[in-house]
């Protein structure tokens, strides 16, 4: 019995969702919108920005992450012999 109360809760949701998004497109009116060249290259220097904050964010990240692994995997060079018990 739960679960029909429950089924029908959503139909009902879903139905006034429809519904309102039916209402939402049918009225939408033109904008009669201009575009000149000064919002085109606001437009440009938003998404040439963006990308390069997202390469800049990524290469910080990929060299804190892949020197935490180079330290974490390193073992104390003995190499000039300093540190040999004698």
């Amino acid at each position: 019995m739960l679960d029909l109360e429950y089924t029908e809760k959503i139909q009902m949701t879903l139905r006034i969702l429809g519904f309102c998004l039916i209402f939402f497109f049918a009225s939408i009116a033109p904008a009669h919108a201009y575009l000149d060249p000064g919002s085109g290259s606001l437009i440009l220097q938003i998404v040439i920005g963006a990308v390069a904050t997202f390469f800049f964010a990524v290469r910080n990240y990929w060299l804190k992450i892949k020197t935490f692994f180079i330290r974490k995997g390193e073992k104390p060079s003995d190499s000039d012999g300093k540190n040999r018990a004698a």
